[in-house]
């Protein structure tokens, strides 16, 4: 299950090791119950974050048929990693 605390440890670890390119991968190692995608914010479009960070921003993932973006815990099964390029 997924709930506030674990979103925020999350964005915790990737704060640490987003630099790194094997940064999905250790995370998708210490917590492999959740389903991680990756992206750039602003092909997010306009969901607000559930964790805003300096540099990234986490969305909750939901759906039973098709995946959406949710701000529900309740309905969440994976979280989108968006990093926020400062230039744009």
């Amino acid at each position: 299950m997924i709930d506030a605390a674990l979103v925020q440890q999350i964005a915790d670890c990737y704060g640490t090791c987003r630099n790194d390119p094997a940064a999905l991968s250790y995370l998708r190692d210490r917590f492999p119950q959740i389903r991680f995608t990756h992206c750039s914010d602003d092909e997010v479009g306009r969901a607000t974050p559930v964790v805003a960070c300096a540099g990234f921003n986490l969305y909750l993932v939901g759906g039973d048929h098709c995946l959406a973006l949710t701000d529900s815990f309740d309905h969440a099964k994976g979280i989108v990693l968006a990093d926020v390029d400062d230039e744009v």
